[in-house]
């Protein structure tokens, strides 16, 4: 899972409607955690105890979607703010975690 957030996260920073939108302050809060994210994946590859390896990828990605989920769930928000109605920053990690409902993909929070 860590690895499609990780991936998720590149696709944004890509994407030319959206990696504008993005504030230098903001780009300087979410790098350094992205970074920390890919050299922890990178171990955890690496290491033959993957259950203090796979902690250690969970707290990174936990740290990383702190940051990250509000800041582009706002950006979301504003660019649609009538699909992000009721949108929280919990319900943006789910849409890469496989939980939770998204209104963009057309379910519901109810």
């Amino acid at each position: 899972m860590a690895q499609a957030y990780f991936n998720a996260i590149d696709k944004v920073f890509e994407d030319e409607t959206m990696k504008d939108k993005i504030t230098e302050d903001d780009k300087n809060k979410i790098m350094p955690l992205k970074e920390n994210l890919d050299e922890t994946l990178k171990a955890y590859e690496k290491v033959e105890n993957k259950d203090e390896a796979l902690k250690n990828v969970e707290d990174a990605q936990k740290a990383l979607e702190d940051v990250y989920n509000p800041i582009i769930a706002k950006l979301y928000a504003e660019a649609n703010p009538q699909a992000a109605q009721g949108f929280s920053a919990q319900d943006f990690s789910n849409m890469f975690t496989g939980g939770g409902n998204s209104p963009f993909n057309g379910a519901t929070n109810a």
